[in-house]
């Protein structure tokens, strides 16, 4: 393959159905059957037949559990960014990443910025990528609270005021995201507006105490563990979401609403104790504090983040425990960090959305998958240690200041580049052997989103730079390595995927 055609698109597994062993649909079913005979067992499988299959669990959906949807493109994509060369380079992966996966529909980046930021901002790099530039909602009006993660639903509203998606369904991610397979409703079951899916978040506390009593006290408690524990206001998602645009279109403006209503409650800061009894499989999911501190450090709010005491409405946010399970306010007067995930989903409460919450699609690198993974989360630093050799990590904060803009030639093996490159990881070939297939999987993803990241820029620099023999050389390299990674990524997909039918067989 040439180096102009880095990459291809990654065949879709099986998905799995809400609370059961088998994939979804009759097309799933059928992806499901074809990694089988690919796999270690095609003969026992091909002799087992339906009765089998049935026993395992297996059984088709059908009925109510499951409605073919009138349009398979029916998604729009969504994620939100600032106007900084830090973005940039994130969005390309984003945009690389979502071709790959085959994903339906479009795909829109949201970017924040203020006037200067915005006429500073060179869109002539990413013109590949549909964007939509929305102000700067960093420091809230009504309160004088600088929060960077106002931006999002501020830039969400700002968003559906001046366009209107033809496609029911909004799926929005962070911009430090990888999309690997399709999120579509039908994956999800979802049919209707009213309801809605994320990634499960038990560390949102707040939804079932006196967090969500003082800001929702209207909504009536679940009686359902659909999204959370019986007795909640309010769901405990975050991550991705995938909703439908008639209900967004309500959250939206609420959604910024309770987000500052959050900063400003004191007692919304948390304490360690709320994340400590938390379950390891959270952690496998998501790091507690990971999404909410994101966008605040990212922006460059670091002494916020250290100080987190401010002025609210005249009024000093003076407590700091209790209610929001934030492990990033510890002290006296911090503000919560998960603020905004609070707004979302009391908005979405207050709104009648209701969602279910999915603990296999988003995971972060380097921990352990529960399921076919569809959304790798790169927020925070991995580490991935081959069979020989130094351990190598990454870090995206450490590439604040990644031009995308720059051709070569480029100085190589640096550690944290500012141009060309990002600091590739072992090979494949290089990793530790692994007999059980979960710890492959891990590790194999754990190189997914750099090697991701450095396609989505060779494929960019051979459209903007010059050919030269450095970039046709080192783009070489990161296609071989993406290509050696992709093979053995479709098969520990496919394996992964109808892994419980698999070790049915295995174990009979």
């Amino acid at each position: 393959m040439g180096t102009a055609e880095i990459g291809h698109a990654r065949p879709r597994p099986c998905a799995r159905q809400w609370g059961a062993a088998g994939p979804r649909s009759a097309a799933a079913r059928a992806r499901c059957a074809s990694a089988a005979a690919s796999s270690l067992l095609p003969l026992l499988l091909l002799l087992a037949g339906g009765a089998l299959a049935a026993a395992a669990g297996w059984a088709p959906v059908t009925g109510d559990n499951y409605k073919e949807p009138t349009d398979a493109g029916n998604v729009h994509t969504v994620f939100l960014t600032d106007c900084t060369a830090y973005a940039d380079w994130q969005t390309l992966t984003l945009a690389y990443s979502w071709r790959q996966s085959g994903q339906p529909g479009p795909l829109t980046r949201i970017m924040s910025c203020t006037d200067e930021e915005a006429k500073a901002h060179k869109p002539d790099t990413l013109e590949s990528v549909t964007t939509h530039t929305a102000p700067s909602y960093a420091t809230a009006v009504r309160t004088g609270d600088h929060y960077a993660a106002y931006n999002k639903p501020g830039a969400i509203k700002d968003w559906l005021k001046h366009f209107s998606p033809e496609e029911e369904w909004i799926l929005i991610l962070e911009a430090d995201m990888i999309l690997r397979q399709p999120i579509t409703p039908e994956d999800f079951n979802l049919t209707s507006p009213g309801h809605a899916v994320g990634a499960r978040y038990e560390h949102l506390a707040g939804v079932s105490n006196q967090l969500a009593a003082q800001h929702i006290p209207e909504v009536v408690p679940r009686a359902d563990a659909l999204a959370g524990p019986p007795g909640r206001r309010a769901d405990q998602v975050g991550g991705f979401m995938l909703v439908h645009r008639d209900d967004l279109r309500r959250i939206a403006p609420l959604w910024l609403k309770y987000t500052e209503d959050v900063r400003a409650d004191p007692q919304a800061s948390g304490s360690p104790q709320a994340w400590a009894g938390g379950s390891r499989r959270i952690m496998l999911t998501e790091p507690a504090h990971a999404a909410a501190s994101e966008a605040t450090r990212d922006a460059g709010d670091r002494a916020a983040a250290r100080a987190g005491r401010r002025a609210c409405g005249g009024v000093v946010v003076a407590e700091a425990w209790k209610y929001a399970g934030d492990t990033l306010a510890r002290n006296q007067g911090d503000k919560p960090w998960l603020a905004e995930m609070y707004g979302y989903v009391f908005a979405a409460a207050k709104a009648d959305v209701w969602h279910r919450w999915d603990k296999e699609a988003m995971l972060y690198p380097g921990y352990t998958p529960q399921g076919v993974v569809h959304i790798l989360h790169y927020g925070v630093q991995w580490k991935v240690t081959p069979a020989t050799g130094e351990p190598w990590s990454f870090d995206k904060k450490d590439f604040n200041a990644f031009d995308i803009s720059r051709c070569p030639p480029w100085e190589t093996g640096l550690k944290r580049p500012t141009s060309g490159l990002l600091p590739p990881p072992p090979a494949p070939s290089k990793l530790v052997k692994h007999n059980d297939s979960i710890d492959r999987y891990r590790e194999l993803l754990a190189l997914e989103p750099v090697l991701t990241a450095n396609a989505a820029l060779c494929q960019h620099y051979l459209r903007i730079c010059r050919p030269s023999k450095q970039l046709a050389r080192v783009c070489d390299i990161v296609d071989d390595a993406y290509q050696a990674l992709n093979h053995k990524l479709e098969r520990m997909d496919g394996i992964m995927a109808c892994g419980d039918f698999l070790r049915f067989f295995a174990a009979a």
